[in-house]
Parts: C-alpha cells; sequence; structure tokens
C-alpha cells in the first residue's frame, strides 16, 4: 500500500526494517510518520550539490519535523494526506490543503491536480536547468477520489467499461508528457534519469486481469506495478529485465 512503498522508495531499505508496514493513519500525530532516524534519498543529494524537489502526495507524516523539506528536500508543492480532491477545495484541513514549501496556498487556484502537478514539475526543471537536480513528482493519480475532467471522458467515447479510471489515466500520461517535453525543451534528456512506477497493484473495485489479487494483497495484483526508465545518454533503449524489484 501507498505509504509503505513510499517509506521504502526514499530510504531504499526495507520499511519492516524500521516499522513502517502499514499506512499512515489521517489524523494528525506528533509521532506517526516515517521515522526520524532514517536517511532519505533527498538528503544524500542535497549535500551533494542537488536541488531536491518533491511535488505532490506526501504521506509520510504530518507533523513538522516528517515534512519533506525537514527530509531533505529544498522546495515542495503539493499536500501530506494520503489522498484529496483533484480540484480546488475551498475549506481544506491542514492534511489536505495543498502547501507550497511549508505555506498553504489560499485559494487553491487551479484546474485539475495532475495537470497542475505536471505544470510545476516542468517549472522547476526550467528553473534547475543550470544545475543538479532530484525531482519526486508524486502524484496522487490514479488514486481515489474518481475525480475527471469531461474531456478526458469525452476522448473515451461511450460504454468504456471503468470510464473515470481510464480517464485519469489519460491525464496522467498527458502529465508525464509534459515533463518529458520540458526536458527536450531544456535540452536535458540524455543526461536526465527517469523512471516511472507506481507504489501498489489496482484497487478495489476495477478490473485488475489477468492478474488476481488488488491493492493491500500479496497476490500479483497487489504487488506487480509499472516500471519503467529512461536514460538516453547511459541506458540501451528497449531492454528488459526479469529480475524482481521492491
Amino acid at each position: 500500500v501507498c505509504s509503505p512503498s513510499r517509506a521504502g522508495l526514499l530510504t531504499g531499505r526495507y520499511q519492516n526494517r524500521f516499522g513502517h508496514e502499514f499506512n499512515i493513519p489521517p489524523v494528525y500525530s506528533e509521532t506517526n510518520g516515517l521515522h526520524l532516524d532514517e536517511t532519505l534519498l533527498p538528503a544524500v543529494l542535497k549535500e551533494a550539490g542537488y536541488r531536491t524537489i518533491a511535488l505532490g502526495k506526501w504521506h509520510l507524516g504530518y507533523a513538522p519535523q516528517f515534512h519533506p523539506m525537514s527530509r531533505g528536500f529544498t522546495d515542495y508543492y503539493g499536500f501530506l494526506q494520503g489522498a484529496r480532491s483533484y480540484f480546488p477545495l475551498e475549506k481544506p484541513t491542514r492534511l489536505n490543503q495543498l502547501l507550497r514549501d511549508r505555506d498553504p496556498v489560499r485559494p487553491e487556484k487551479f484546474e485539475y491536480m495532475t495537470d497542475e502537478l505536471a505544470d510545476a514539475a516542468a517549472k522547476y526543471i526550467a528553473d534547475s536547468k543550470d544545475q543538479p537536480f532530484f525531482i519526486y513528482v508524486a502524484f496522487n493519480a490514479i488514486h481515489t477520489p474518481n475525480h475527471v475532467l469531461q474531456k478526458d471522458l469525452d476522448a473515451l467515447g461511450d460504454d468504456q467499461k471503468d470510464a473515470k479510471h481510464r480517464a485519469m489515466t489519460i491525464a496522467l500520461d498527458r502529465a508525464v508528457g509534459v515533463i518529458l517535453d520540458e526536458l527536450d525543451q531544456q535540452g536535458l534528456t540524455d543526461n536526465t534519469l527517469v523512471i516511472f512506477l507506481n507504489d501498489n497493484g489496482g484497487a478495489q473495485g476495477h478490473d485488475n486481469s489477468p492478474l488476481r489479487g488488488r491493492k493491500g494483497s500479496t497476490w500479483e495484483g497487489g504487488i506487480r506495478v509499472p516500471f519503467a526508465i529512461q536514460w538516453p545518454g547511459v541506458l540501451p533503449a528497449g531492454k528488459k529485465v526479469d529480475e524482481p524489484v521492491i
């Protein structure tokens, strides 16, 4: 599930080694969060001179000591909770409010969260093009709530199964394209390692065939995720790796 996968990704350690086997509950807590003894990847890169930017969903603790900028990120634009509306909120909570660094964004002004995070990533890329940078773009797509843009629903045509789920995937695909296009525009593609992956398998209520099980289970449907890497200046195109990873 979401939070343990992120804890493993950002620490590079098995989550069980530091007691992070479960999701962070959606309530404010001074103690629930990614253990403060753990060193995160952005902290290591920050020491090496990188600008380290986190965008989108955090889900690794809500108190100030767990904030992304307390864990090695130099910049943050996103929300701390595990899920929130894809549209602006008139009265957000301190858990799901949109933050710029540590400050709430008031009022929230954007059309759709998936596109907003992609546009923010593109702006950070342009602003950071002359220095080493690490950007952790944690889209909340395609997590619940199943909020969609009408144009993405219309693109599917009629009688599509899982229409909202598919429409959210269209938006995510578009957002990834915005980021890749910005790398191209800035002449950074060949020298930038891009990794695309998900934090768990398909959710309940959606077609996950041919895999058995869903998010939260240890069947293939709960643990098998997309994982693609691009680094044109270093890695060969079209290579497939069969070894399992976490």
